[in-house]
């Protein structure tokens, strides 16, 4: 038959190709985690204010933000500082249920 030379040629070229992809997806891969991130990149140096007789009691960091728990004389909150420039975003004060 022969058409049979042609879907021969075609299945090798399209194998060949899911191959030669596959090994360029795990290549890739590889390279970005050997890669990782440079070292002390993610950390930071600052000063943040706290309230006045306040005490910290635990502290959360996220991607652009750190998120302290403070109990000081006006009671329990959670105070959002920017990771950037170590101002204070927002304040959420901690009170219990009614």
């Amino acid at each position: 038959m022969p058409g049979l030379g042609v879907i021969r040629i075609l299945t090798l070229t399209l194998g060949g190709t899911l191959i030669l992809g596959m090994v360029v997806l795990i290549g890739a891969m590889i390279v970005l985690v050997m890669r990782g991130a440079p070292p002390g990149e993610g950390l930071a140096e600052g000063r943040i204010a706290l309230p006045p007789g306040a005490a910290i009691e635990d502290m959360a960091l996220g991607p652009d933000a750190l998120a302290v728990r403070v109990r000081g004389p006006e009671g329990e909150a959670i105070l959002l500082y920017d990771r950037g420039d170590g101002s204070l975003r927002g304040r959420f004060d901690v009170a219990p249920a009614e």
